[in-house]
């Protein structure tokens, strides 16, 4: 899948500017599978190819107690412009540390995401299976395709 695509589906597309080194080639445009449905939420999240396009993390952590995971939602702030900027060992560390303060499977997914783009397999396939045994049912879902796909 390309890269175009995989900006689009995790709804972060490389701003004006951005690092190239996250695009691939463009090639012909891949139809989007039907079982995906587009949520039109403004916080959404880092996600793998062809898993759903959003998550709920930033409302999740706006709606808990704010004085538990205010940090945690900045640092989930800091963390998405990060990786908005290509910065992903910087959007890890700090997807990290939001989760270890507010440990809900949303980020775990994006500690996940982020491995897996630095090549850290084993580690992501460990990361999606906590997702998948504590996420809702789309994070279940997008984690169990995550499995599949890396062949964990």
């Amino acid at each position: 899948m390309s890269a175009g695509l995989l900006a689009m589906l995790i709804g972060c597309a490389p701003q004006t500017g951005a690092r190239d080194e996250l695009r691939e080639p463009k090639s012909e445009p891949e139809p989007e599978p039907e079982a995906f449905v587009e949520d039109p939420a403004p916080t959404s999240d880092v996600r793998p190819s062809g898993a759903p396009t959003t998550t709920s993390t930033g409302s999740a952590l706006e709606d808990a107690d704010p004085a538990r995971t205010g940090h945690a939602k900045q640092l989930f702030d800091e963390a998405r412009r990060s990786f908005e900027q290509g910065d992903v060992p910087t959007a890890l560390s700090l997807y990290e540390q939001a989760y270890a303060e507010v440990p809900l499977p949303d980020l775990k997914f994006n500690v996940a995401f982020c491995l897996d783009l630095l090549g850290r397999v084993e580690e992501a396939c460990a990361a999606y299976r906590v997702v998948h045994e504590q996420g809702d049912d789309s994070l279940r879902d997008a984690a169990a395709q995550a499995l599949s796909l890396r062949g964990c």
